[in-house]
């Protein structure tokens, strides 16, 4: 279970920010506790500044949320409420998606156990905007008791995550997922042609691209493309899974291409398939032990589905492609568990 650690106060003796360096070190086996430290970087929340301009800080924020299990803050309380710096971080989540519905704990380091409820009464009021699963939501008084109170708390979050997974009932497959061959290379182009034309800032590749070299379809050992299907048979997405060629040294690395859903099917699960599909596709092949991709920076939905699969970001372009907009780009890889 991964844990993202945030401390409400900019301090760099706060009592809050030692707790969380306890939860990090007290952290049980099955857990991992990582610590954010970007909160000051942060721009003051500005709606204006949202969308494919989003300050790098707000991605970076957004990114590390996407990508841990659950959430563990522990915040001071500043004038009967929160600290601003913490409401400034969270208002950057509400309309992104990130936080909806997490799994997070929340604390307060205190001399006595009657400090910080109000604090931590105005987070768990914040935090109810995005529907938040909550844990805890009670001072740790600092003394002989802190290091079990912070133990029974991660032990808490993570009682409550098992309980989340056990008593969801299986997803239902929103679309039927197949491979292409040959003869679907047309509708796969013209598909996937569309596809630009509606998402040209967030696609590297342009409808002439496709119109001077259309891309082949071919299923083999080395490469796949897929797509997913509703039950009348209409396209909703695809991806194209591709083992790197030419250089024998490289031949451990299968990359990911071309991952389009369509307009009116993003956020309902057609996107996961897809990946879920063509990672599984990837441990089939022979010695492949890491899959790469390339994502436009400002796609967050996109970037927070690779992150939610295990995808970490190694190398960041600016300028990458243009709409004719500059647009930076994501290098993000997984190392895969065969």
């Amino acid at each position: 279970m991964k844990i993202l650690a945030i401390c409400g106060s900019l301090q760099a003796k706060s009592a809050n920010r030692s707790l969380i360096e306890s939860a990090q070190r007290l952290a049980p086996s099955g857990i991992t506790v990582s610590i954010f430290n970007g909160l000051g970087e942060l721009p003051h929340f500005n709606p204006e500044l949202d969308g494919p301009a989003c300050p790098a800080a707000v991605l970076h924020w957004r990114q590390a949320i996407a990508a841990s299990d659950a959430l563990l803050i522990a915040a001071p309380e500043y004038g009967h409420s929160l600290p601003g710096v913490l409401k400034n971080a969270i208002d950057w989540l509400i309309g992104s998606g990130e936080l909806e519905e997490k799994l997070i704990a929340f604390t307060a380091s205190t001399p006595v156990s009657i400090r910080g409820r109000l604090g931590l009464r105005a987070l768990r009021d914040a935090l109810g905007a995005v529907r938040a699963q909550l844990v805890g939501g009670e001072p740790v008084v600092r003394g002989p008791s802190e290091e079990a109170d912070i133990v029974a708390l991660l032990r808490a979050l993570e009682r409550k995550a098992s309980g989340v997974k056990s008593s969801a009932a299986p997803p239902r497959p929103v679309a039927q997922i197949t491979a292409l061959g040959p003869a679907d290379a047309t509708a796969y182009n013209a598909f996937l042609r569309a596809g630009t034309l509606a998402h040209a800032d967030t696609l590297r590749i342009a409808a002439a691209d496709i119109d001077a070299a259309p891309f082949s379809t071919s299923d083999t050992a080395e490469t796949v493309t897929l797509v997913a299907r509703s039950d009348a048979g209409d396209w909703l997405g695809v991806v194209t899974l591709e083992r790197e060629a030419g250089r024998e040294k490289r031949r451990h690395i299968a990359w990911i291409y071309r991952m389009y859903v369509e307009s009116g099917q993003s956020g309902v699960g057609v996107g996961r398939q897809l990946l879920s599909a063509a990672l599984l596709r990837a441990r089939t092949m022979p010695g492949v032990a890491k899959v790469n991709l390339t994502v436009a920076a400002h796609n967050l939905r996109a970037v927070g589905l690779y992150a939610s699969a295990g995808f970490r970001e190694f190398a960041r372009e600016e300028d990458a492609f243009r709409d004719p907009q500059s647009r930076a780009e994501l290098s993000m890889a997984l190392a895969l568990e065969l």
